[in-house]
Protein backbone atom coordinates (compact mmCIF):
# COMPACT_ATOMS: atom_id res chain seq x y z
CA UNK A 1 0.00 0.00 0.00
CA UNK A 2 1.23 3.89 -0.22
CA UNK A 3 0.18 6.77 1.23
CA UNK A 4 -2.02 8.80 -1.60
CA UNK A 5 -5.50 11.28 -0.62
CA UNK A 6 -8.35 9.44 -0.26
CA UNK A 7 -10.81 12.33 0.27
CA UNK A 8 -11.94 13.77 3.46
CA UNK A 9 -15.97 13.16 4.15
CA UNK A 10 -16.75 17.09 4.83
CA UNK A 11 -21.02 16.36 4.22
CA UNK A 12 -20.63 14.12 7.58
CA UNK A 13 -18.43 16.33 9.54
CA UNK A 14 -20.87 18.92 8.51
CA UNK A 15 -23.45 16.95 9.52
CA UNK A 16 -22.33 15.70 12.94
CA UNK A 17 -21.57 18.99 13.85
CA UNK A 18 -25.23 20.69 13.38
CA UNK A 19 -25.97 17.60 15.50
CA UNK A 20 -23.67 19.13 17.75
CA UNK A 21 -24.54 22.49 17.81
CA UNK A 22 -28.47 21.39 17.94
CA UNK A 23 -27.45 20.01 21.44
CA UNK A 24 -25.56 22.49 22.26
CA UNK A 25 -28.47 24.78 21.83
CA UNK A 26 -31.22 22.82 23.14
CA UNK A 27 -29.62 21.79 26.50
CA UNK A 28 -28.90 25.55 26.79
CA UNK A 29 -32.56 25.69 26.71
CA UNK A 30 -33.07 23.78 28.94
CA UNK A 31 -30.24 25.04 32.05
CA UNK A 32 -31.91 28.63 31.69
CA UNK A 33 -33.73 28.73 34.35
CA UNK A 34 -30.87 26.88 36.33
CA UNK A 35 -30.06 28.03 40.02
CA UNK A 36 -26.50 28.11 39.19
CA UNK A 37 -25.34 30.61 36.97
CA UNK A 38 -22.26 28.55 35.71
CA UNK A 39 -24.43 25.49 34.59
CA UNK A 40 -26.31 28.03 32.79
CA UNK A 41 -23.65 29.61 31.15
CA UNK A 42 -21.38 26.95 29.98
CA UNK A 43 -23.50 23.83 31.20
CA UNK A 44 -24.39 22.93 27.57
CA UNK A 45 -20.61 23.05 26.19
CA UNK A 46 -19.42 20.70 29.07
CA UNK A 47 -22.62 18.59 28.49
CA UNK A 48 -21.57 18.41 24.78
CA UNK A 49 -17.94 17.47 25.61
CA UNK A 50 -19.18 14.89 27.93
CA UNK A 51 -21.05 13.10 24.59
CA UNK A 52 -18.49 13.29 22.50
CA UNK A 53 -16.06 11.49 25.30
CA UNK A 54 -18.55 8.51 25.39
CA UNK A 55 -18.48 8.36 22.08
CA UNK A 56 -15.06 8.66 21.13
CA UNK A 57 -13.91 6.59 24.34
CA UNK A 58 -15.91 3.52 22.35
CA UNK A 59 -14.91 3.72 19.40
CA UNK A 60 -11.25 3.87 20.99
CA UNK A 61 -11.68 1.25 23.03
CA UNK A 62 -13.09 -1.01 20.68
CA UNK A 63 -10.75 -0.66 17.69
CA UNK A 64 -7.92 -0.77 19.53
CA UNK A 65 -8.66 -4.51 21.21
CA UNK A 66 -9.00 -5.46 17.62
CA UNK A 67 -6.22 -4.09 15.97
CA UNK A 68 -3.78 -4.94 18.86
CA UNK A 69 -2.34 -7.86 17.45
CA UNK A 70 -2.45 -6.50 13.87
CA UNK A 71 0.45 -6.18 11.69
CA UNK A 72 2.32 -3.16 11.96
CA UNK A 73 1.34 -2.17 8.34
CA UNK A 74 -1.91 -2.24 9.38
CA UNK A 75 -1.30 -0.14 12.21
CA UNK A 76 0.25 2.86 9.97
CA UNK A 77 -2.22 2.16 7.06
CA UNK A 78 -5.87 1.94 6.44
CA UNK A 79 -6.80 -0.86 3.72
CA UNK A 80 -7.75 0.25 0.43
CA UNK A 81 -9.40 -3.38 -0.60
CA UNK A 82 -12.09 -5.20 1.37
CA UNK A 83 -10.00 -8.39 0.80
CA UNK A 84 -7.43 -6.81 2.69
CA UNK A 85 -6.76 -8.26 6.33
CA UNK A 86 -7.65 -5.39 9.17
CA UNK A 87 -9.49 -3.48 5.95
CA UNK A 88 -12.88 -3.20 8.01
CA UNK A 89 -11.00 -2.39 11.47
CA UNK A 90 -8.69 0.33 9.93
CA UNK A 91 -11.55 2.55 7.92
CA UNK A 92 -13.52 1.58 11.11
CA UNK A 93 -11.34 4.12 12.65
CA UNK A 94 -11.48 6.39 9.78
CA UNK A 95 -15.16 6.70 9.91
CA UNK A 96 -14.74 7.27 13.70
CA UNK A 97 -12.51 9.84 13.30
CA UNK A 98 -15.03 11.92 11.54
CA UNK A 99 -17.83 12.98 14.31
CA UNK A 100 -14.63 13.46 16.39
CA UNK A 101 -13.77 16.31 13.94
CA UNK A 102 -17.07 17.56 13.85
CA UNK A 103 -16.97 17.84 17.66
CA UNK A 104 -13.24 19.24 18.13
CA UNK A 105 -14.16 21.98 15.60
CA UNK A 106 -17.17 23.05 17.08
CA UNK A 107 -15.43 23.14 20.71
CA UNK A 108 -12.59 25.48 19.02
CA UNK A 109 -15.36 27.89 17.99
CA UNK A 110 -17.02 27.98 21.38
CA UNK A 111 -13.71 27.99 23.36
CA UNK A 112 -12.22 30.87 21.07
CA UNK A 113 -15.89 32.79 21.21
CA UNK A 114 -16.32 32.49 25.42
CA UNK A 115 -12.57 33.10 25.87
CA UNK A 116 -10.38 32.42 28.07
CA UNK A 117 -14.13 30.86 29.97
CA UNK A 118 -13.75 27.58 28.25
CA UNK A 119 -9.92 27.01 28.28
CA UNK A 120 -7.20 28.70 27.93
CA UNK A 121 -4.08 29.20 25.14
CA UNK A 122 -2.67 25.33 26.18
CA UNK A 123 -6.39 24.02 25.00
CA UNK A 124 -6.33 25.79 21.53
CA UNK A 125 -2.58 24.18 21.06
CA UNK A 126 -4.34 20.99 21.95
CA UNK A 127 -7.54 21.54 19.41
CA UNK A 128 -5.64 22.56 16.45
CA UNK A 129 -3.17 19.91 16.66
CA UNK A 130 -5.96 17.23 17.07
CA UNK A 131 -7.68 18.51 13.58
CA UNK A 132 -4.72 18.80 11.55
CA UNK A 133 -3.75 15.56 12.85
CA UNK A 134 -7.10 14.02 12.39
CA UNK A 135 -8.13 15.07 8.91
CA UNK A 136 -4.43 14.57 7.49
CA UNK A 137 -4.50 10.94 9.16
CA UNK A 138 -8.09 10.38 7.69
CA UNK A 139 -8.07 12.05 4.25
CA UNK A 140 -4.58 10.00 3.71
CA UNK A 141 -5.80 7.18 5.91
CA UNK A 142 -2.79 6.78 7.93
CA UNK A 143 -2.33 5.76 11.33
CA UNK A 144 -4.81 3.94 12.15
CA UNK A 145 -3.68 2.30 15.28
CA UNK A 146 -2.58 5.70 16.67
CA UNK A 147 -6.03 6.97 16.35
CA UNK A 148 -6.91 4.08 18.11
CA UNK A 149 -5.08 5.06 21.62
CA UNK A 150 -5.56 8.94 21.00
CA UNK A 151 -9.08 8.09 20.77
CA UNK A 152 -8.77 6.39 24.23
CA UNK A 153 -7.88 9.35 25.23
CA UNK A 154 -11.04 11.01 26.09
CA UNK A 155 -11.86 7.59 28.83
CA UNK A 156 -10.19 10.56 31.69
CA UNK A 157 -12.68 13.21 30.16
CA UNK A 158 -16.15 12.15 30.82
CA UNK A 159 -14.63 12.10 34.32
CA UNK A 160 -13.58 15.58 34.05
CA UNK A 161 -17.12 16.83 32.86
CA UNK A 162 -18.91 14.83 35.48
CA UNK A 163 -16.45 16.86 38.14
CA UNK A 164 -17.20 20.44 36.92
CA UNK A 165 -21.25 19.19 36.74
CA UNK A 166 -20.51 18.67 40.47
CA UNK A 167 -18.39 21.48 41.46
CA UNK A 168 -20.92 23.97 39.73
CA UNK A 169 -23.99 22.22 41.35
CA UNK A 170 -22.76 23.03 44.45
CA UNK A 171 -22.02 19.06 45.21
CA UNK A 172 -18.17 19.72 45.28
CA UNK A 173 -17.56 18.18 48.65
CA UNK A 174 -19.64 14.56 48.09
CA UNK A 175 -18.99 11.45 48.26
CA UNK A 176 -19.05 11.32 44.50
CA UNK A 177 -17.13 14.23 43.96
CA UNK A 178 -14.32 12.26 46.07
CA UNK A 179 -15.39 9.20 43.53
CA UNK A 180 -14.92 11.28 40.85
CA UNK A 181 -11.45 12.87 41.23
CA UNK A 182 -9.96 9.25 41.52
CA UNK A 183 -11.65 8.40 38.49
CA UNK A 184 -10.15 11.30 36.78
CA UNK A 185 -6.96 10.91 38.33
CA UNK A 186 -6.38 7.71 37.53
CA UNK A 187 -7.58 7.42 34.03
CA UNK A 188 -5.57 10.54 32.70
CA UNK A 189 -2.70 8.99 34.15
CA UNK A 190 -3.29 5.37 32.28
CA UNK A 191 -4.30 6.77 28.89
CA UNK A 192 -3.11 9.99 28.58
CA UNK A 193 0.02 9.60 30.01
CA UNK A 194 1.32 5.50 30.19
CA UNK A 195 -0.21 4.57 27.10
CA UNK A 196 -0.41 7.93 25.06
CA UNK A 197 3.52 6.98 25.83
CA UNK A 198 3.39 3.68 24.77
CA UNK A 199 1.54 4.54 21.48
CA UNK A 200 4.12 6.84 20.94
CA UNK A 201 6.87 4.88 21.38
CA UNK A 202 5.29 2.56 18.87
CA UNK A 203 4.78 5.43 16.22
CA UNK A 204 8.38 6.69 16.47
CA UNK A 205 9.89 3.07 15.85
CA UNK A 206 7.37 1.15 13.63
CA UNK A 207 4.92 3.31 12.41
CA UNK A 208 6.94 6.48 10.93
CA UNK A 209 9.65 4.10 8.79
CA UNK A 210 6.61 2.67 7.35
CA UNK A 211 4.95 5.46 6.05
CA UNK A 212 8.34 7.26 4.85
CA UNK A 213 8.91 3.51 2.74
CA UNK A 214 5.11 3.91 1.43
CA UNK A 215 5.41 7.05 -0.10
CA UNK A 216 5.07 9.87 2.59
CA UNK A 217 7.08 12.67 2.35
CA UNK A 218 9.41 13.17 5.43
CA UNK A 219 8.66 16.44 6.55
CA UNK A 220 4.84 15.52 7.07
CA UNK A 221 5.65 12.66 8.96
CA UNK A 222 8.47 14.66 10.87
CA UNK A 223 5.69 17.26 11.22
CA UNK A 224 3.26 14.28 13.04
CA UNK A 225 5.89 13.30 14.80
CA UNK A 226 7.06 16.62 16.39
CA UNK A 227 2.63 16.95 16.84
CA UNK A 228 2.58 13.62 18.57
CA UNK A 229 5.38 14.42 20.87
CA UNK A 230 4.72 17.58 21.79
CA UNK A 231 1.07 16.23 23.01
CA UNK A 232 2.64 13.73 25.08
CA UNK A 233 4.65 16.82 26.73
CA UNK A 234 1.18 18.48 27.31
CA UNK A 235 -0.14 15.98 28.65
CA UNK A 236 2.70 15.53 30.91
CA UNK A 237 2.10 18.83 32.32
CA UNK A 238 -1.44 18.27 32.68
CA UNK A 239 -0.76 15.66 35.03
CA UNK A 240 2.03 17.74 36.76
CA UNK A 241 -1.07 20.38 37.26
CA UNK A 242 -3.39 18.02 38.76
CA UNK A 243 -0.91 16.08 40.60
CA UNK A 244 -0.13 19.69 42.05
CA UNK A 245 -4.23 20.48 42.95
CA UNK A 246 -4.58 17.34 44.42
CA UNK A 247 -1.95 17.43 47.09
CA UNK A 248 -2.57 20.92 47.45
CA UNK A 249 0.72 22.03 46.53
CA UNK A 250 1.75 25.71 45.20
CA UNK A 251 -0.13 28.73 46.62
CA UNK A 252 -2.49 28.10 49.24
CA UNK A 253 -5.78 30.48 49.19
CA UNK A 254 -5.39 31.14 45.33
CA UNK A 255 -8.58 30.35 43.73
CA UNK A 256 -8.36 28.47 40.76
CA UNK A 257 -9.26 29.75 37.54
CA UNK A 258 -12.02 28.25 35.43
CA UNK A 259 -9.95 27.53 32.23
CA UNK A 260 -7.88 24.84 35.49
CA UNK A 261 -10.92 23.15 35.59
CA UNK A 262 -11.88 23.16 31.81
CA UNK A 263 -10.35 19.77 30.64
CA UNK A 264 -7.49 20.20 33.08
CA UNK A 265 -5.94 17.65 30.76
CA UNK A 266 -8.08 17.73 27.48
CA UNK A 267 -8.35 16.62 24.19
CA UNK A 268 -10.53 17.81 25.23
CA UNK A 269 -8.38 18.55 29.91
CA UNK A 270 -8.53 16.53 25.17
CA UNK A 271 -6.88 15.19 25.40
CA UNK A 272 -4.60 17.10 23.31
CA UNK A 273 -6.26 15.39 25.28
CA UNK A 274 -7.13 16.59 25.59
CA UNK A 275 -7.47 15.62 22.69
CA UNK A 276 -6.89 15.70 24.27
CA UNK A 277 -8.89 15.01 26.20
CA UNK A 278 -7.97 15.79 23.26
CA UNK A 279 -7.50 14.64 19.23
CA UNK A 280 -8.48 14.56 23.22
CA UNK A 281 -4.40 13.47 16.66
CA UNK A 282 -6.86 11.89 16.63
CA UNK A 283 -5.55 10.22 13.73
CA UNK A 284 -7.41 7.35 11.43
Amino acid sequence: MTVAWRGLDTQSILKYGIMYELLYQGVKLMLKSSEHQKLRLHGNSYLCAFVNAVCTSYYGVTFLVLLWSAPEESKALSGVDSAEPFFAETNGVRDAALPFIAWIVFDLIHVVTNFPELGSYDQLFHHAMFIILTCVSSAFGVCPFAGCWLFCGELSSMPLNIRWYLINSGQGATVWMTLTNIAFCVTFFAVRVLLYWFGLYGFLLETAPILKNSGAPDFGVNIIAALLSAGAFLNVYWFLLIVKMATGLGKKGKKPKDSETKRAGALEVSAVAGATSTSKTKAA
